[in-house]
């Protein structure tokens, strides 16, 4: 696996990383939430009903088609720089993963993980790197111990979380694959202020840098980090100065199919309140204490048990046979039961 070009916000491929002389540095993304520019200066103080607007996303991933075959080296082709655009310095990257490699893996509470079981299989041997910690679709596995796992990281990639609200979710092309148990509670779906929001961003990126993979699978360590920095700094650059472009097109829909979701929701809303207006009430208390607070009991978790296919077949069947032995055949057809 490549050095990924850092971890990004949702709205961009790039934003914050850190001091260019340690960790790869990245130009702030203008549609990200940044203190001193494009927020209020009260924004601390906003009462709790709008702080989701400058909440900021984050969307961590790995591009498995980038990988480089294990070929030259940083002494025979250095590069023009160290650290100072996409890549992490990569001494510092490597011994890191000397050291986590190490560790043993977790056992997973969810579904099997590809990004952990493919780390060891015959298409990544060879490779500069086979050793893979983070992905992005396994936010329920590595948020249990985060607090823990980061203290014995390198001090320039800790942060401070006094004061900070952090919510892990998963994308939502992946929740599909992880338990019942996930689906409730890393959902963007379920979660208040984050919109349409869908944590693939990454992904877009991730398109445009693909077709060079091949040319660069074979290069010495130097050229290829040069070579995609090239990349993906074009890539990026092109996104922010087409923001005001990008940006108003999907305010032009988006701004009307809230309407219709505003009214169609209302509509339900009032019709389920006219007949069953205690239900609602107690639904709506448990949604907001929830919001409030994640540790109370998810009120979206299904508490009753869900019949399989089999078993519903088994049902009708039982329904059938009971109706013809009291004289009442239901069939539309001599050779075909109900």
């Amino acid at each position: 696996m490549p050095n990924i070009p850092a971890v990004a916000p949702d709205s961009s491929l790039a934003d914050t990383a850190y001091d260019a002389i340690n960790c790869a540095y990245i130009y702030y993304c203008a549609a990200c939430p940044q203190p001193g520019k494009n927020m209020p200066d009260d924004w601390q103080t906003a009462p709790p009903e709008v702080c989701w607007k400058f909440a900021l996303f984050l969307a961590i991933d790995a591009n498995f088609c980038l990988a480089r075959r294990n070929v030259s080296s940083d002494v025979v082709d250095p590069g023009l720089s160290r650290g100072w655009s996409y890549f992490v310095k990569d001494c510092e990257f490597k011994s890191f993963l000397n050291d986590a490699g190490t560790l043993p893996q977790e056992k997973s509470t969810c579904a099997s993980h590809s990004a952990v079981n493919l780390a060891d299989t015959k298409n990544a041997r060879g490779l500069a790197v086979t050793v893979l910690n983070i992905s992005h679709d396994i936010a329920c596995q590595w948020s249990k111990h985060i607090r823990k796992c980061m203290s014995s990281y390198p001090s320039a990639i800790h942060f401070n979380h006094t004061h900070k609200n952090v919510v892990f979710l998963v994308p939502k092309f992946h929740l599909p694959a992880h338990i019942t148990a996930c689906q409730i509670r890393f959902s963007y779906n379920l979660v208040k202020g984050v919109g349409r929001t869908d944590g693939k961003a990454p992904e877009r990126g991730w398109a445009n840098i693909n077709p060079v993979a091949m040319s660069t699978r074979k290069m010495g360590p130097g050229s290829r980090r040069d070579t995609l920095d090239d990349h993906f700094g074009d890539f990026n650059w092109k996104k922010v100065s087409n923001f005001g472009i990008s940006l108003l097109c999907k305010i032009k829909i988006a701004i009307p199919e809230r309407d219709l979701h505003v009214r169609d929701f209302e509509d339900f809303d009032q019709m389920l309140s006219h007949k069953r207006l205690n239900e609602v009430n107690a639904w709506k208390l448990l949604i907001e204490r929830w919001e409030e607070d994640r540790s109370q009991p998810n009120p979206f978790e299904i508490m009753s048990k869900s019949m399989s296919q089999a078993a519903v077949h088994l049902s009708l069947s039982q329904k059938e046979a009971s109706n013809l032995e009291h004289g009442v055949n239901d069939s539309l057809h001599s050779d075909i039961s109900p």
